[in-house]
């Protein structure tokens, strides 16, 4: 049978009664760093829930647990919680994670995208035939049936069967001329 312990709970009593546990003063400080950078850097973590979490741990270690994070971790913090400021060098960047976390900032508002020139849309007329129908492949199919032979021009049965060939020009460059 296994048992569960309440992990707040001996947390609480740890720290309401640490003379009780001498030998784990170095193994809390450790235990709570790795579970504040945990928090601080979950996928899940809102301005809402950093404030929450400052609001908890006070202004101090606020400071000092984002001086434990690098300056990558800082920039991606940065850039989830306020895009439009996510150039700023390390340094500024902490001192805004500061600011929003206490609730002394908030992020910076959406700059408004200047108006594009669009070109107006022109309207494609559809192929005869084609759209007529639903399926491409009956539309072909429909096509097809539809052709009728194209009779001979009346024109062309005038003329003789065989028409002389017309002589060749000269190229005018002094060359042979060509023969048709």
């Amino acid at each position: 049978m296994a048992i569960h312990l309440d992990g707040h709970a001996v947390f609480a009593a740890i720290g309401a009664h640490p003379a009780a546990f001498p030998d784990l003063s170095t193994d809390v400080a450790v235990a709570a760093e790795k579970l504040l950078v945990k928090q601080i850097k979950a996928k899940g973590l809102t301005l809402d829930g950093l404030r929450a979490l400052f609001k908890a741990i006070g202004s101090d270690l606020a400071t000092v647990l984002l001086d434990t994070l690098k300056d990558t971790e800082v920039a991606a913090l940065v850039k989830k919680l306020d895009k439009n400021r996510a150039g700023l060098e390390p340094a500024p960047a902490r001192a805004l994670l500061h600011a929003l976390g206490l609730g002394l900032s908030e992020p910076e508002a959406d700059k408004p995208k200047p108006p594009t020139k669009s070109k107006p849309a022109t309207k494609k007329k559809p192929i005869k035939g084609l759209m007529e129908t639903t399926n491409a492949f009956e539309a072909t199919r429909t096509r097809e049936s539809e052709e009728k032979p194209v009779p001979a021009p009346k024109a062309a049965a005038k003329l003789p069967a065989e028409a002389p060939a017309a002589p060749a020009k000269p190229s005018g460059r002094g060359g042979r001329a060509k023969k048709a």
